[in-house]
């Protein structure tokens, strides 16, 4: 046996884990089909490509998006979501934080 019997954290149903596979097949399929409706909207709703308006036209839960957009699963398509800087709020296109907020950590850092 290649996995470990784990309790899936979406549903806590057993399953044997595989590597890299962290929920069990049928959450794993909800999650991909929720992915796909996620991806089907910002597809045709390009002017609506930010966090909050995505939510709104999906009913998808906001850290799900978040998610994909860290995991880079909007690569695929030719829209850039926006979404919150993690410090102030901003709206970014690309990674975790603002180039400011990055400029204000880089120079507390070198305080030290």
């Amino acid at each position: 046996m290649n996995g470990n019997l784990k309790n899936c954290p979406s549903c806590g149903k057993l399953f044997i884990a595989q590597p890299k596979q962290k929920l069990c097949v049928d959450c794993f399929e909800k999650q991909r089909e929720e992915e796909e409706r996620i991806i089907r909207y910002v597809n045709t709703h390009k002017d609506a490509a930010t966090l909050d308006k995505i939510v709104e036209g999906t009913g998808a839960d906001p850290q799900v998006i978040l998610r994909m957009i860290h995991e880079s699963r909007f690569l695929q398509t030719d829209v850039e979501v926006s979404y919150p800087c993690e410090s102030c709020g901003m709206l970014i296109t690309r990674g975790r934080y603002c180039a400011g907020c990055m400029r204000d950590f880089k120079a507390g850092a070198e305080r030290i």
